[in-house]
C-alpha cells in the first residue's frame, strides 16, 4: 500500500472511529500539507459546516501561546520571578520561579478544583474575579516547587496576567505578536467559553443517545482561552518546521530539554509535553473542554506534524495516532502517549466526576 492510500484509509477509519458532530484534521511533512479535511457541522442546528477556517476552542493547546509570547519578550524567564511572588501576598513558604509555572513545577494547585473544594457549583460561572481572589488567597503550596509535574491551569493564568501587565496592552494583543509571526490569521484570545466570534458549538452526547450543546461558564484565558481554525494550525506547524534548523527558534527554545531541581529529566516545559508515540519522538499537546477535544504534535526526526479537532468527546490523541502511522504507512499499534497532556482538567475535577457523561472530568 503507498503512503498516499495508507493516509486515505486512515483518515476514513478516523471519521468512521470517532463520530460526533464534526471534525478536522491535517498532517504536514516536511511542512507541506499531506492532508486538509473537515466534515460534519459547526452547528449543527443552523446547519453551519465545519470547515477548515472555523475557529475552534484549543483549550490547553494555549498555553504553549502563551509561553511563545513569554520566551519572546524575556528570553531569560527569571527577570519575572518578582512578578510571579507580589501576585501571591499571602504565601506563607518561599513563591515557586517562573520556569516553575511553565514547566507546570509550581506547587500551586489548580485555581479551578480549589474552587470546588470551597463549594462551588462545578457549574457556577468562574472568571476574572474568581480567578484573580483564588490566586491572591493562596497560602501554601502543595509541593516544593521544582520537585515534581503537577497539570495547573493557574500557572499559565499567571504568566498571561504578568506579560498583559508588562506589556501595558491586552493578552490579546501580546499573542497577536505571535499569531501574526506564524500567519494564524483567525486565531484569537476568546476566553469567554460561553460561546465563539464565529458561532461553532461544542457538543456532549453520543451517535447512540443523541448530541447536545455543551454549556461552559469558565472564563480562561492564559491557560485555556484560545481559539483557532485548522488552517491556523497547520500555519503554526509550518512555522515549526520552517524554524526547525535555527537553535534560537522560538518553537525549539518551548521544547528544550528541562529538569527539576535535582538534575532528573522533566517530561514538561513552557506548554509542551514529550513523549513518544509509534516509537517516535514527538513534541505536543492537547485540550479539552465539555464538548471541545483537540491534540497536535510534531515528530521532529520524521518533520511529521498531525492535527486533529472534534467538537464532540471523542479521543484526539488515538485519532492523532492513527493519522500518524497512515503517514507513516505502518500499523497504529501500541498504546497512546500519556506523557503529553491531552486534557486541561485537573485529576481532582476528574475524580469529582469519574462517570459523569457530561464531560467535566476533561474541564478545560
Amino acid at each position: 500500500m503507498s503512503a498516499s492510500q495508507s493516509l486515505d484509509r486512515a483518515m476514513a477509519a478516523v471519521v468512521r472511529t470517532y463520530a460526533g458532530i464534526g471534525g478536522a484534521v491535517a498532517a504536514l511533512r516536511d511542512g507541506e500539507v499531506l492532508l486538509r479535511h473537515s466534515w460534519g457541522w459547526a452547528d449543527q442546528d443552523r446547519r453551519i459546516p465545519f470547515t477548515p477556517a472555523t475557529l475552534f476552542r484549543i483549550c490547553s493547546i494555549s498555553k504553549q501561546f502563551t509561553c511563545a509570547a513569554l520566551l519572546d519578550r524575556f528570553p531569560d524567564p527569571a527577570v519575572l520571578d518578582g512578578d510571579v511572588k507580589a501576585r501571591l501576598p499571602l504565601l506563607e513558604e518561599p513563591a515557586p520561579r517562573t520556569v516553575d509555572l511553565a514547566n507546570n513545577q509550581s506547587g500551586l494547585r489548580d485555581y479551578w478544583a480549589t474552587a470546588m473544594l470551597c463549594g462551588s457549583p462545578v457549574e457556577a460561572p468562574f472568571g476574572d474575579m474568581e480567578a484573580t481572589r483564588l490566586i491572591g488567597l493562596t497560602r501554601s503550596l502543595h509541593f516544593v516547587p521544582g520537585t515534581r509535574n503537577s497539570y495547573c491551569n493557574q500557572n499559565f493564568r499567571i504568566l498571561g496576567d504578568i506579560l498583559a501587565d508588562r506589556a501595558d496592552r491586552p493578552l490579546a494583543d501580546v499573542l497577536r505578536g505571535i499569531f501574526d509571526r506564524a500567519g494564524m490569521t483567525r486565531a484569537v484570545l476568546a476566553a469567554d467559553t460561553s460561546a465563539l466570534p464565529d458561532g461553532a458549538v461544542g457538543y456532549e452526547g453520543s451517535l447512540e443517545d443523541g448530541f447536545r450543546p455543551a454549556v461552559n461558564r469558565i472564563l480562561w484565558t492564559g491557560d485555556a482561552g484560545l481559539a483557532a481554525s485548522l488552517d491556523d494550525i497547520i500555519a503554526w506547524e509550518r512555522f515549526i518546521y520552517t524554524t526547525r534548523d535555527d537553535a534560537d527558534g522560538l518553537y525549539r527554545r518551548l521544547c528544550r530539554p528541562q529538569s527539576f531541581r535535582d538534575g532528573a529529566s522533566a517530561p514538561y516545559g513552557f506548554g509542551i509535553g514529550q513523549a513518544k508515540m509509534l516509537d517516535r519522538r514527538i513534541t505536543g499537546h492537547g485540550g479539552g473542554l465539555r464538548g471541545w477535544r483537540s491534540f497536535r504534535f510534531y515528530a521532529p526526526e520524521e518533520r511529521v506534524s498531525v492535527v486533529v479537532l472534534f467538537n464532540h468527546m471523542a479521543d484526539p490523541r488515538a485519532a492523532a495516532k492513527e493519522i500518524f502511522a497512515g503517514v507513516l504507512d505502518v500499523p497504529a499499534k501500541g498504546p497512546v502517549p500519556e506523557a503529553v497532556p491531552a486534557l486541561s482538567g485537573t485529576y481532582l475535577a476528574r475524580i469529582i466526576h469519574r462517570g459523569a457523561d457530561i464531560g467535566l472530568a476533561d474541564v478545560a
